[in-house]
């Protein structure tokens, strides 16, 4: 995973006081803090985007400032645990996942109470990404803001918005769905993070379709969220460009980025796709060397891998014996899996097959209806690839059909 370099915005201070703390960056009158070990880039990361989170109210800001709830860094390697704020929670379990803090947990939100950390969490590794991934960041000091410098008022308001949203359950019913619902916490850290655009599970990259079903089923909720984080401002993209950068009323832009659709090109596999708007690409995925992509929104997903093609084969039988693995395999790691075609389909006047298929990996898993594409880019001759392209989309996704159709059009774009 390549370290992030980005332009450092915010002062690093190195101080030798604290046996555990040594680097410090301080915004808005709050600090983050890590240890020596940690990539002072992951400061940087974290203080832009708390930056952007407290350039709504001024009240919140203000209130954050004198609280001192700041965040701490999880270095990438050690537990959440092991930062001395959190250390009381070494052997204990977490009531909502089941499993020990030590062991799962990568962030948490800071606590105003006694004997709790005033301080929330976040993990380096995802602060490293280029650009850094926001998601744990955003949702944990989410989690501050609404435990530290709710006002009374908020917290009536939210309290009763949380309410109507649960005789409607509006969300999607998939994993992040649900884990929003579990509490007036959860739904305020999860909502924050599609209103910020930063989620990647529930509508990762396109918040209008969780804004539609919430202004349906939970009226306020939106307007409560640009009262907070104030309206934000979508850049108008440039022609062929794949994402734009969201900013604040204040004119703060978003150190992450947001798919909105267009034409990705990819130079080391030769090959090109059109991005449907909304989708948005994991980076992490292409420490694989044979990953060149992969895009995810909601419940819906695309992997785009590269395999040299050997020179006995045709592109037909590699094709088959893909299909013929698949089906042997399917009792050793899936619930069930079942191909439902197997043809032929023009690509552009290029040889490409089609596997349509459905498949659950586990009773906790869902149903889900897949495709795979088995093609030449048009580089092919200078670059020996055969591409996977291998998609799939939940059965029980309020937009399957819109994501189906998604994933239709950017298999169709493939060339």
């Amino acid at each position: 995973m390549p370290t992030a370099t980005p332009t450092p915005r915010y002062r690093l201070i190195i101080r030798d006081e604290d046996p555990y703390y040594k680097q410090f960056v301080e915004v808005e009158g709050i600090t983050v803090k890590a240890a020596a070990h940690v990539d002072p880039a992951a400061l940087q990361a974290a203080a832009h985007i708390m930056d952007v989170m407290l350039d709504g109210r001024e009240d919140i800001a203000e209130c954050m400032a004198n609280a001192g709830a700041g965040m701490l860094i999880v270095p990438k390697d050690d537990p959440l645990t092991g930062l001395p704020d959190y250390s009381h929670w070494k052997g204990k379990v977490d009531p909502n996942a089941g499993r020990s803090y030590d062991e799962i947990i990568r962030g948490s939100g800071g606590h105003p109470q006694p004997g709790h950390p005033d301080n929330a969490a976040t993990d380096e590794t995802h602060l490293l990404w280029m650009p850094p991934d926001p998601e744990v960041t955003a949702h944990e000091y989410a989690h501050s803001i609404q435990n530290f410098c709710f006002t009374q008022e908020d917290d009536a308001k939210w309290d009763a918005l949380y309410d109507a949203a649960r005789r409607t359950d509006p969300l999607p019913k998939n994993f992040a769905g649900r884990y929003a619902m579990l509490n007036r916490h959860e739904f305020w850290a999860v909502l924050s993070n599609v209103y910020l655009g930063a989620d990647r599970v529930l509508d990762p990259g396109n918040r209008t379709e969780i804004r539609t079903l919430l202004e349906a089923g939970a009226p306020g909720v939106w307007e409560f969220l640009e009262e907070i984080y104030g309206v934000l401002n979508t850049p108008t993209p440039e022609p062929g460009t794949v994402f734009v950068h969201y900013s604040t009323e204040g004119g703060e832009t978003f150190p992450w980025r947001t798919y909105v659709g267009g034409t990705y090109e990819d130079d080391k596999f030769g090959y090109s796709i059109d991005v449907s708007p909304g989708w948005v690409d994991f980076p992490d995925k292409r420490t694989r060397p044979d990953f060149a992509m992969y895009l995810r929104q909601g419940s819906a997903y695309l992997e785009i891998s590269a395999v040299p093609l050997s020179n006995r084969d045709s592109l037909r039988s590699f094709a088959e014996a893909l299909r013929d693995r698949w089906l042997e395999r399917r009792s050793e790691n899936f619930l069930m899996f079942e191909i439902d075609s197997f043809e032929e389909r023009p690509n552009e006047g290029r040889e490409s097959y089609l596997i349509t298929y459905r498949s659950q990996y586990s009773a906790r898993n869902c149903l889900e209806d897949g495709m795979a594409l088995i093609a030449l880019s048009s580089q092919y001759e200078a670059k020996p690839y055969v591409f996977i392209l291998t998609s799939g989309t939940c059965r029980d996704s309020s937009s399957q059909d819109m994501r189906r159709q998604d994933l239709l059009d950017m298999l169709a774009s493939f060339r």
